[in-house]
């Protein structure tokens, strides 16, 4: 197994030094700072139950934050999406920039389970927000690739993970998904995409409805259905369906193949991930996958 461990650090940062930063810069006294989030590249900490400013985990990421700033600036979507209205380029007492915006109440569509939430209604609504973010054209154009090529170098780590934890009938059906969608050629158009579209970014108000899209770092120019595969991971069929419906453009059943083994990859590399320390249970990623390939026959029709 690989040894690199791509969400670590170069610094600490907690709660208390995040506050003496913040209230270093800012123009306001900061009553109160707490961790709201950490992902692979950024630390988030809520401050006066108001203010979520943005962390780099390293210098590789402040270009990053840098880019995300510029394309929040321009992308108007039906839905919230963070506005960096607070920017320190070079703060005192930190090496790398801080962007803070207005917190967006919300909870993340991944703490309830699929059954507790009306598939098509939630279909409905990402599918309107997908239709008008791949319409934006806000990000360059980058060489076409196979859609599965990000996984190449890991991939027989992945499958030989895979083999140890799923039982066998799964693994089956999962190598089997994967090795169909290697071997297709699609003609892929690029879009500007989300390209970490997962529950965890997705927020839900009480009503259980779409109130915004955060965590913006990765977005490109690439394959537009790379935005729905972990969605049909979480939800299934009938949450794909419904978001398919509503984007209006024809899913064939090539990108619907290659839509499966994306999102097989991306359980498969959940399950490596937390072997090495980092993501949700191992049980999360085998029971999507015990899901997923009990409706793969009828996504494939």
């Amino acid at each position: 197994m690989s040894n690199r461990l791509p969400w670590l650090a170069d610094h600490t940062l907690n709660a208390s030094e995040a506050e003496k930063i913040i209230d270093a810069n800012a123009d306001f006294d900061v009553r109160n700072c707490r961790l709201l989030g950490e992902g692979w590249d950024f630390r988030s900490f809520l401050v006066n139950d108001h203010w979520v400013f943005r962390f780099p985990k390293r210098r590789s990421e402040a270009d990053r934050l840098v880019r995300e700033r510029q394309l929040l600036d321009a992308l108007t979507l039906p839905v919230n999406v963070p506005k960096f209205e607070i920017w320190f380029a070079q703060p005192t007492a930190f090496h790398l920039p801080i962007a803070g915006y207005r917190y967006i109440p919300g909870t993340p569509l991944d703490e309830f389970p699929p059954e507790r939430i009306n598939l098509v209604c939630l279909g409905t609504q990402l599918g309107s927000v997908l239709k008008a973010l791949h319409r934006t054209d806000l990000t360059k154009p980058t060489p076409k690739s196979h859609p599965l090529f990000e996984f190449k170098d890991d991939l027989d780590e992945h499958l030989r993970i895979g083999k140890n934890y799923l039982p066998p009938a799964i693994f089956g059906q999962v190598s089997a998904s994967i090795e169909e969608a290697w071997k297709l050629e699609p003609v892929v158009h690029h879009v500007t995409i989300h390209a970490d579209f997962r529950p965890e970014h997705i927020l839900l108000n009480a009503r259980k409805e779409v109130v915004a899209i955060i965590d913006w770092a990765d977005m490109c120019s690439s394959w537009r259905w790379y935005d729905f595969g972990l969605l049909w991971l979480w939800g299934g069929n009938q949450l794909l369906d419904s978001m398919v419906a509503q984007y209006g453009s024809l899913l064939d059943r090539n990108n619907r193949s290659l839509l499966c083994g994306f999102a097989f990859l991306c359980a498969l590399a959940g399950i490596a991930n937390k072997l090495k320390g980092e993501g949700p249970d191992i049980q999360v990623f085998v029971d999507q996958l015990t899901y997923r390939c009990a409706e793969l026959d009828g996504l494939m029709i």
